[in-house]
């Protein structure tokens, strides 16, 4: 079901900074997002005659039984992002993991990443997650639209698009110029165009630094496969 066109998207987790930063992320995106504080709350939403294509839940919402929830709710039409702030022993971040093939667990990510794994979800044709593997960048980098060069950093990084932290985060649909030394290969360079933003003032909780998620244009074939092999961990090409 939409409302006027907008997919709906359930979020339930108890209030605060980081659900109130994903929530308005992606409002700016474009979907209908409910929220739910409490496992009543989210059995109310989940009976009301919304569809819900993405559920996004926070395991702390549901304690021990979170996991069992998560793989109960989800189906071929209505897909399950659950996430947890635990990590395995001795790991670090982790990114997404299968629950079920209607369910992701997301280990240790942030408001970009989840963003990202809900756009998936929503676009993909047959709402299979299209996995395409992310890395935390760590790096520099600079863009600009029509003048200077702006300083920034390259948070995270596909093949196809990057989330680039910057403190004044150009509009969404603005194309840019991004330039960054991809370590051991040299200076990259190519246009981009902004799919969504994180201004300075919507980082509370620092679960999201502020910046613009890009989809690279124009890419060349060489450059196309210098990201990917980079990325999918092929670092000697």
């Amino acid at each position: 079901m939409t409302t006027q066109g907008k997919t709906h998207i359930l979020i339930a987790d108890a209030a605060g900074p980081e659900r109130q930063v994903l929530e308005a992320v992606l409002g700016r995106l474009g979907y209908e997002v409910t929220t739910a504080d409490s496992a009543a709350q989210l059995d109310q939403a989940l009976a009301s005659d919304r569809d819900f294509q993405v559920v996004i839940l926070h395991s702390r919402l549901l304690g021990s039984n979170a996991a069992d929830r998560a793989r109960g709710m989800g189906t071929t039409t209505r897909r399950v992002i659950l996430v947890s702030d635990d990590l395995p022993p001795g790991g670090e971040m982790m990114g997404f993991v299968d629950l079920t093939e209607n369910a992701l667990l997301a280990l240790g990510v942030r408001v970009p990443e989840i963003v990202f794994a809900a756009n998936d979800l929503v676009f993909s044709r047959k709402g299979a997650f299209r996995r395409k593997k992310r890395i935390y960048g760590g790096f520099g980098a600079s863009y600009r639209t029509d003048g200077d060069w702006v300083t920034g950093g390259v948070y995270n990084l596909s093949s196809d698009g990057a989330f680039i932290e910057t403190l004044d985060p150009p509009a969404v649909g603005t194309r840019l110029e991004l330039k960054f030394e991809l370590p051991g290969h040299g200076e990259v360079e190519f246009p981009c165009r902004v799919t969504w933003r994180v201004g300075a003032s919507e980082t509370a909780g620092r679960r999201s630094p502020p910046g613009v998620g890009v989809q690279f244009l124009d890419l060349t074939d060489e450059t196309r496969g210098l990201l990917h092999d980079f990325v999918m961990g092929n670092r000697s090409r």
